[in-house]
């Protein structure tokens, strides 16, 4: 994504308590490194509008110089993040965070007003300390699947709205789909009336930094009927195949296959 430096500079207004409806980004002690120019930085969140940044290499002799700095922050999408503040010299900074990209696209103003412009990659390293080691997206990934699969055989889904985004989508969508977490809750728990003993068991777990699969076995018992057939109390088990794409934290879509003409065969007597 390209910005001009008129709209990113008419983004840098003053917040309001709506400019934060999308906040769904935790920034707050977690850590980034990315080169803009000839500037290598890494800035750490000490909150969620506030950061130190330090040059871990910088010309003019500025290699090390670091400094804490206030933040304006407006949430343009729960991936999209703009950050504003004005340094101890004058200069004014406008960072634009895409967590979607895993891009910055900065704008530097220098006391004299001369403007500078940059995109970068960041990354996401454990600390601006050190050796700066990576974080690596899959470990969260894992937890996220692992509390997702427990949410079903606990019956606790209060945590959907702690692992998804709220603009969640569950696919396959049909008309009148809803998206987000409390949608999610809803048809799960509607499920899980029809099917009081259904369970999880995850069988293998393949994870990256961008899309998760994960293949489960399936089990339960239907109450009286299964999509509209009368079931003969019976119980099935079919194996069901999910892929989770999961950004800086979220579950953003999950799309989900599993094998109900099976299910159908073990719980429906023919006549």
């Amino acid at each position: 994504m390209s910005w001009t430096l008129a709209a990113i500079l008419a983004m840098s207004a003053p917040l309001s308590a709506q400019d934060l409806s999308y906040s769904n980004t935790q920034l707050s002690g977690r850590s980034f490194e990315y080169a803009v120019s000839d500037y290598h930085l890494c800035v750490s969140f000490t909150g969620e509008n506030a950061l130190t940044w330090t040059y871990i290499s910088a010309p003019n002799g500025e290699t090390g110089k670091s400094a804490n700095e206030t933040l304006d922050r407006k949430d343009l999408t729960s991936e999209l993040i703009l950050l504003s503040w004005t340094e101890a010299s004058g200069a004014n900074v406008v960072d634009v965070f895409d967590f979607s990209k895993m891009e910055l696209n900065a704008s530097y103003v220098t006391p004299d007003g001369q403007r500078f412009m940059s995109s970068a990659p960041i990354r996401e390293v454990a600390s601006c300390d050190g050796e700066r080691s990576r974080v690596k997206a899959y470990n969260t990934n894992i937890k996220i699947v692992e509390a997702l699969y427990s949410a079903f055989n606990t019956r606790d889904l209060t945590v959907f709205s702690e692992i998804m985004a709220p603009t969640l989508v569950n696919h396959p969508t049909h008309a009148g789909s809803e998206a987000g977490p409390e949608a999610m809750k809803r048809s799960i728990a509607q499920f899980l009336e029809l099917i009081p003993d259904f369970s999880v068991e995850n069988v293998d777990i393949i994870t990256g930094d961008g899309k998760t699969v994960v293949r489960s076995i399936i089990r339960g018992t239907p109450k009286t009927s299964l999509f509209g057939y009368e079931t003969n109390g019976q119980s099935f088990e079919v194996e069901a195949t999910d892929i989770l794409e999961i950004r800086n934290g979220k579950i953003q879509n999950i799309w989900h296959l599993e094998n109900w003409l099976k299910a159908l065969d073990q719980v429906v007597s023919v006549k």
